[in-house]
């Protein structure tokens, strides 16, 4: 009996991955969420997008019972490929995804493969913010993709970014 494929072996084969894109921007409609958006596209152009900006789900966010939170939480759970983007807070990502984050058990994105996305000012801040997002993904069991860290001024042209960074995905991928 083999193994399922893992959504990012599928990707690499061309196959289409539901994907889940989610934005812990606090602004509604941020630029994060739309360099999520383009970067599950790279990845899987023809993707059939799930989207959960958490800047919608204004104080509900501190309830994991409120029905667009609960929603939220298993729209993420039940992804096979998530993309989770973060602008960089005072080093680390915000406080609106880490307390959704905190309504899911350990292991609780078990079988679920994350592209982390974070946009920072300052390389020092991408690095520190990038590491403390992986951290908590790999805790709650993701398979943690490598991320995609997004410096400010080059969100005035985020598809360049976004293509290097899936052109040098792809050849490390393809030389495993």
């Amino acid at each position: 009996m083999t193994s399922p494929a893992l959504p990012l072996d599928l990707l690499l084969e061309g196959t289409t991955v539901p994907t889940t894109v989610l934005s812990g921007n606090p602004r509604p409609g941020s630029r994060t969420l739309a360099l999520a958006r383009l970067a599950a596209t790279q990845l899987d152009p023809d993707t059939d997008l799930a989207e959960i900006d958490l800047a919608g789900l204004g104080g509900d966010v501190l309830d994991p019972a409120a029905p667009a939170v609960a929603d939220a939480l298993r729209t993420l759970t039940g992804s096979e490929l998530a993309v989770l983007a973060t602008p960089s807070y005072k080093g680390s990502f915000t406080g609106l995804l880490k307390v959704f984050l905190d309504h899911l058990p350990a292991g609780g994105l078990a079988g679920v493969t994350v592209l982390p996305v974070v946009v920072a000012a300052s390389g020092a801040h991408l690095v520190q913010t990038q590491q403390h997002l992986d951290d908590v993904l790999r805790e709650l069991g993701a398979d943690v993709l490598p991320g995609l860290s997004v410096g400010e001024r080059q969100l005035a042209a985020p598809g360049e970014a976004v293509a290097a960074w899936h052109a040098s995905f792809v050849s490390a991928e393809l030389r495993r």
